[in-house]
């Protein structure tokens, strides 16, 4: 880090500044943790969120769990689009199959906030929003 403060105040001295560097008197560096948002495996909603109609909430069975498990970004798109009267946060053999016509190319999954753009452009007639709670 001090590498880098002297590399931008040597920058700033060639622009003509007319100032001279002396030294670091002190430098704190203070990190965290940092775990983007993503998504991945099932949560349970508040019961006021859970009976909003226009929420999708997949969820699989605790004894299948497999890869699909982190695709439910796929599964979810795939559901707003072909909704069902009952029953709507199950993952069919049918909701597969209407899940193959969307492009996912170079998507990952669990599906990261910033893929959503992505998702988007390969998608030009779909709109994703995406809300925290």
């Amino acid at each position: 880090m001090a590498e880098q403060v002297l590399e931008d105040l040597a920058k700033f001295q060639m622009n003509g500044s007319g100032r001279t560097f002396h030294s670091i008197v002190a430098l704190d560096i203070h990190t965290f943790g940092y775990k983007p948002l993503r998504g991945g495996t099932f949560v349970k909603l508040p019961k006021f969120l859970s009976r909003e109609e226009a929420l999708v909430n997949m969820k699989f069975r605790k004894e299948t769990t497999t890869k699909e498990d982190n695709q439910c970004f796929k599964w979810c798109i795939a559901r707003a689009l072909n909704p069902v009267e009952s029953d709507s946060g199950r993952c069919s053999k049918i909701l597969k199959k209407q899940a193959e016509s969307l492009n996912f190319t170079g998507i990952e999954f669990p599906v990261i906030l910033k893929a959503s753009d992505k998702f988007e452009r390969l998608n030009p007639k779909i709109a994703v929003s995406v809300l925290g709670y």
